[in-house]
């Protein structure tokens, strides 16, 4: 069975890919484990247990990181359409015409 990661990322998305992964990585890898003595097989089988958990980790923190949402983003069109994104007071003069008067300053109650 060939493995095509392209196509394992469109059906699976990033989990597919970090499956697809530890398959490609572990599969020559078990291999060679029927060539190592018994005694010795445990280790090797611990360390292919602990990498595949390993790419699976890094599977999940990609997966969270492509579906963060984007920020906020402002778009625009024409000559003379602005966009502003403020947490407070903005003013948008065209030209060199004069600019607004600034309001009054709020007196106290009586």
């Amino acid at each position: 069975m060939d493995i095509d990661l392209k196509s394992l990322g469109e059906v699976a998305g990033i989990g597919g890919i970090a499956l697809g992964l530890v398959v490609l990585l572990v599969r020559p890898l078990i291999s060679v484990i029927r060539g190592v003595p018994r005694q010795e097989r445990s280790g090797l089988v611990r360390l292919i247990a602990a990498g595949c958990f390993g790419i699976g980790v890094l599977g999940i923190f990609a997966w969270v990181f492509a579906s963060r949402p984007a920020g906020p983003a402002v778009t625009t069109q024409g000559a003379q359409s602005p966009a502003i994104m403020s947490e407070g007071n903005a003013t948008v003069t065209y030209g060199n015409g004069p600019a607004a008067p600034a309001p009054a300053p709020a007196q106290p109650p009586p």
